[in-house]
């Protein structure tokens, strides 16, 4: 399970095949929050849309549009490349936190469709922290091994969620005296597995 911080520090915006660039104007402020003119959001969907998130109509037209929107967006004309904001958020930052978001939005692609959020989605996206805060609460150890008797918050982590909050979990760490794991060392491949893939395709 991956643990992660929001996800605007990561989006820093758009570079287009030709070179033009629609992104953070200050390079040394890490969010989209900080002081962008050319892309700036403050994350909240209601700002974006003027309705929450479930109303986001997602899929095939409304990801191409929003890179067209944005690419020739006018800074004084605000009212299309809001909502384009909000699709790209959800499409590309909110479905790999949420299983069925993800899910959700690789159908609507393949098939050439668009549908909205809806109330499910919304549910997992407002409340990603505190499904996060609860499944800290309840689960003590680092490994987890679902049974008849785990309880409701730690089911919904194993079905629904992703990446889980990053704030959440240093706050659970602080509150427990708890130091952070160290990741695993990285392992190369298994060479008898890579050698049978490829004699296999001969």
């Amino acid at each position: 399970m991956l643990v992660a911080e929001k996800h605007q520090n990561w989006f820093r915006g758009i570079v287009t095949d030709r070179g033009g660039r629609y992104e953070i104007d200050d390079i040394n402020k890490p969010r989209m929050m900080a002081g962008s003119q050319s892309l700036h959001t403050t994350s909240v969907y209601y700002d974006l849309l003027g309705e929450t998130v479930d109303r986001c109509k997602v899929g095939y037209n409304p990801f191409i549009d929003a890179f067209y929107t944005l690419v020739g967006h006018d800074i004084r004309n605000k009212k299309n490349y809001k909502s384009a904001i909000a699709v790209l958020l959800v499409m590309l930052f909110e479905a790999p936190r949420f299983s069925e978001v993800c899910k959700r939005n690789l159908e609507l692609l393949k098939a050439k469709k668009e549908a909205l959020v809806g109330e499910a989605g919304k549910d997992l996206i407002n409340n990603w922290d505190v499904t996060c805060d609860k499944f800290f609460g309840e689960n003590c150890d680092m490994t987890v091994t679902l049974s008849d008797d785990t309880k409701g918050p730690v089911k919904k982590v194993a079905k629904s969620v992703r990446i889980l909050c990053r704030t959440r979990w240093d706050a659970w760490l602080q509150e427990k005296n708890k130091d952070a794991p160290k990741p695993p060392k990285w392992r190369p491949p298994n060479k008898k597995l890579t050698e049978g893939a490829s004699s296999s395709r001969k």
